[in-house]
């Protein structure tokens, strides 16, 4: 195939017709001139006119010959197409190495990773080129890094930086490496622009996005095969509704993905918390099926902590472990507001011996709570409100909307006067107050209705169920922007939970009143109202499943003040500081990008102020190679990764610039020129 690496001079081939255009346009008229009969010499001159014709028709030729070889040597043509004996093999090439390094390289070829063999392929690249070539190396994944900032010919360079490089945690994207490689190499007009792609022979990462069109460059593509395909993933980990609470085993859902089209026994599952193993479960996975199974753990002390769920090792060590982080707090600031008659229960429940170690429980009428700071409480308790000032109303919104919570329970004053009731609660949300149903004279009652025990707050009660309680006298609410988890028998709720910015509130339709009901005399009183404060507290949410390598973090650090400098510290070593930003007077941390698996930590001044961690996105963990079917859609020349890499790099890269040869060519048809022009006489008359 014929390429011309200065198409843009194409036209001036036109140029070379200016020899024929002149001597059209000089050409002598000839007249003719009767003479007596000179037969004799009639015959000679004729002959004498053909010798003069041939001659300048071939300086005619020779001369548009000539200009034309040298203005086509300024188009530098070349040809591709046919091997004559790999002459171009030495002319300049630009070349472009894309090593991939993301997570599935690590899956066993032989005695090595694959990522081991493409660095090894790399160096073979770089050895076979020349010192008027140059070269890019990049390593890819999702992303694409460029070991120097343009192409070089310092390749030994190449090779000393390629051995610090490892296999990463990110997915591959290969169609997006390709085209960075393309941008590389565009300020290269050489006959040779490749592009080699060292990949693993994984079908995902070349399905992934859209595969760009490359024009004057030969893109070649070197798979490495994995020994064995199968390969089983920790794909998901899930944390049922329930709360964390200190010496309280849980319960996590891990599920685990058989890739591969054949069934495997006897798996271990094993669950990881604060680096002790507690609890380990041993499953069978049918051929690409995905089995969940629960497996326990439990923290002996508040504050963060971290673990992760793992599966038996297998050709692809990265994605058989899962990380995850949970936070229970190591002690809780309640704030019970109201009457002494109606703060006494709570208090008895949250703390009946004054000797909590959980709750630190401070207790105030609606009188005080004006001078309360509310931001250094965790949860606050509100029974029977009825006389807050329209400042205490406020501010205890913006506590909740910060992220703190709040229990409301009404009382005798709430069902004497529900509007007033209505005014208060009203500010929390969209909230309908009807008013109080029953009496104190005990003549009718109800009991529990529908519960909903998926809500943290009543799943330990599930196998137990809610013990029984009686009900007098309760308040007709309803919420709208909310949801009922606890209804009495009649569908009246009687645990509701709101939103409210960063926070939540739960209001309940009974008292604490003994005249309303037995309810804190019953067996779901204590239980309940801890976990309503715990969940309030501390959002089940929090228990963090991680976020994706590559991706971004925004983390609220809810205790930092903003003395000392935060730094991250990153999971296997590393550390860098980051400046943190006060959003609604709370403490942010940005990470922009997470470039790694496992548990990262936020402190400053020896204090954790925060525990997070990430993990890899398990597609990537299907190792099923590309078929010889979908080869064909991608425009690359596959390499075979069992054949010499130098063979089949040289018997393809072969072509030749001809702008030496035409040069010759013209130079050549110039003497020819001459030598007619000054040999080929004229004849004598």
């Amino acid at each position: 195939m014929l390429t011309f690496l200065n198409s843009y001079l194409l036209p001036a081939l036109s140029l070379a017709a200016l020899p024929i255009l002149i001597h059209l346009l000089t050409r002598h008229k000839v007249r003719e001139q009767q003479f007596s009969d000179l037969r004799f010499i009639e015959e000679i001159h004729r002959k004498r006119m053909r010798r003069m014709r041939l001659r300048q028709w071939l300086l005619l030729i020779l001369r548009t010959l000539a200009l034309l070889f040298v203005i086509a040597a300024f188009t530098r043509p070349a040809i591709r197409g046919v091997d004559w004996g790999r002459l171009g093999a030495h002319e300049q090439t630009a070349v472009a190495i894309l090593t991939d390094n993301s997570y599935s390289t690590g899956a066993v070829c032989e005695s090595s990773d694959i990522f081991t063999y493409e660095k090894a392929t790399a160096n073979k690249i770089l050895s076979l080129l020349k010192e008027n070539d140059v070269a890019a190396v990049g390593v890819f994944n999702e992303n694409t890094r460029w070991l120097s900032p343009k192409p070089s010919r310092f390749f030994n360079n190449f090779s000393a930086m390629l051995d610090t490089v490892t296999i990463s945690d990110y997915n591959t994207d290969i169609g997006s490496a390709v085209e960075e490689a393309d941008k590389i190499l565009q300020e290269y007009h050489t006959l040779h622009r490749e592009i080699y792609i060292l990949t693993d022979n994984t079908a995902s990462g070349w399905r992934k996005g859209k595969f760009p069109k490359i024009d004057n460059t030969n893109v070649y593509a070197l798979a490495f095969s994995t020994d064995r395909i199968s390969n089983r993933t920790i794909s998901d980990i899930t944390f049922p509704s329930q709360l964390l609470e200190v010496g309280k085993p849980f319960s996590l859902a891990v599920s685990v993905k058989n890739n591969s089209n054949k069934a495997v026994q006897g798996i271990f599952v094993s669950l990881v918390v604060d680096g002790q193993k507690t609890s380990q479960s041993v499953i069978d996975l049918p051929a690409g099926a995905q089995v969940v199974t629960d497996l326990s753990g439990q923290a002996l002390e508040g504050g963060f902590h971290w673990g992760y769920a793992q599966c038996s090792e297998d050709n692809l060590p990265a994605d058989n472990r899962r990380y995850f982080t949970f936070s229970i707090p190591k002690k809780l600031d309640v704030l019970i507001v109201g009457e002494p008659q109606m703060r006494k229960f709570i208090g008895l429940a949250l703390n009946p011996d004054n000797k909590s170690k959980f709750f630190d429980i401070v207790e105030r009428t609606e009188s005080q709570v004006g001078k309360e700071l509310f931001e250094k409480y965790d949860v606050m308790v509100l029974l029977d409100p009825h006389s807050l000032s329209e400042s205490s109303i406020q501010r205890i919104r913006s506590f909740v909307s910060n992220g703190g919570g709040m229990f409301v329970i009404p009382g005798e004053m709430n069902a004497r006067n529900p509007g007033a009731y209505q005014n208060i609660i009203r500010n929390f949300g969209k909230i309908t107050v009807a008013g109080a149903i029953g009496d104190t004279t005990k003549i009718s009652q109800l009991g529990w209705g529908k519960m909903e025990f998926t809500h943290p707050v009543l799943s330990v009660f599930e196998k137990t169920k809610l013990p029984d309680a009686t009900f007098y006298k309760i308040i007709h609410f309803d919420v709208e922007d909310g949801r009922a988890f606890l209804r009495f028998e009649n569908n009246m709720p009687a645990l509701a939970e709101i939103p409210l910015g960063d926070g939540r509130i739960i209001i309940g339709g009974f008292s604490t009143d003994l005249r309303w009901g037995n309810i804190v005399l019953s067996g779901a009183f204590v239980p309940m109202v801890h976990r309503i404060c715990q969940y309030l507290a501390s959002d089940v949410a929090y228990f963090d499943a991680g976020l994706k390598v590559g991706g971004k973090a925004a983390r609220t650090l809810t205790e930092y003040s903003g003395k000392g400098k935060l730094q991250v510290s990153y999971p296997g070593g590393g550390k860098i500081f980051v400046l943190p930003r006060f959003v609604g007077g709370k403490a942010m941390a940005f990470l922009d990008n997470i470039p790694r698996a496992g548990v990262y930590s936020t402190t400053s001044n020896g204090d954790t102020f925060d525990l997070f961690c990430a993990n890899i996105d398990p597609s990537e963990g299907d190792l099923t190679p590309l078929d010889n079917t979908e080869k064909k859609k991608f425009p690359v020349h596959w390499l075979n990764s069992d054949k010499d890499i130098s063979e089949q790099i040289l018997s393809a890269r072969y072509g030749v610039e001809l702008w030496r040869s035409l040069l010759l060519l013209a130079l050549l048809m110039l003497a020819l020129e001459m030598i007619i022009e000054t040999n080929w006489k004229k004849p004598q008359a």
